[in-house]
């Protein structure tokens, strides 16, 4: 009796945060593996990994989980705030073009099967599947008013342009997938977002302990609960749809 063949492929799907990536992982059968977690099908290994907040989070997190898995390509999953006011919680982006806040660099990604490519000078994306990479956590109706009045680029995360660059450096294909969690008219308080590690966890005690001196947050620490969870009902279908899976429930 012939043996199998072992799988041929190697995709890493990412995520900053804790709960952006373990409805997915729990969602979809994966096990853990190590510090990651992993899913064999037909030929190929399918890996996740948390990887940290923001610019810290890529350069060390995703760069030792790519040194460790050596993938074929990487899908970056997560969560992201709305700039458009059209748009509603849950809405799910398939991101073709990231831009770097701090000086406009940008990064096309049309092409699942290359890396990122530079836009460069002169270079102009003409589509709707846009989004800024900020440095510091864009949480406050005003903050999203601002930047929406720099342009039309509808959403806004702290991971996707220094991702991008990486994926570049390392000649890897780099797909995005970003769900909204908060909308253009929603404000997150300061102390929720305090909350958030560095490592992509959150410190539960210090979220309740600023709740409980501030009991006129409980309200909205609830809606933002929901709506990070619709949020990864999104990206549960849009990993679905890269391993072409069909929903058991349908």
């Amino acid at each position: 009796m012939a043996e199998a063949s072992p799988p041929t492929r190697r995709v890493l799907i990412a995520a900053a945060m804790q709960d952006e990536l373990k409805p997915i992982v729990s969602a979809l059968g994966f096990e853990p593996h190590g510090e990651q977690w992993m899913l064999c099908r037909d030929d190929t290994e399918w890996f996740a990994v948390v990887f940290g907040l923001g610019k810290s989070g890529v350069d060390r997190g995703l760069r030792s989980a790519i040194e460790i898995v050596q993938p074929n390509r990487v899908i970056l999953i997560g969560f992201s705030g709305a700039l458009d006011p059209a748009m509603k919680v849950g809405e799910l982006v398939n991101v073709e073009h990231v831009v770097r806040y701090t000086d406009g660099h940008d990064f096309l990604l049309i092409n699942k099967n290359k890396p990122p490519q530079t836009l460069g000078e002169g270079g102009r994306y003409e589509g709707d599947a846009s989004l800024w990479t900020v440095e510091q956590p864009v949480v406050t109706q005003a903050d999203k008013a601002g930047m929406r009045d720099q342009g039309s680029i509808p959403l806004v995360d702290m991971e996707s342009s220094f991702a991008a660059a990486l994926c570049v450096r390392c000649e890897l294909p780099l797909r995005i997938w970003r769900a909204v969690s908060d909308t253009a008219g929603e404000s997150i308080p300061a102390g929720l977002i305090d909350s958030l590690r560095p490592n992509g966890t959150v410190d539960v005690m210090r979220a309740v302990r600023f709740l409980a001196l501030r009991p006129w947050h409980w309200r909205r620490a609830m809606r933002l609960r929901k709506n990070a969870q619709r949020a990864a009902a999104s990206l549960i279908e849009a990993i679905r749809r890269e391993m072409s899976l069909k929903d058991d429930r349908v």
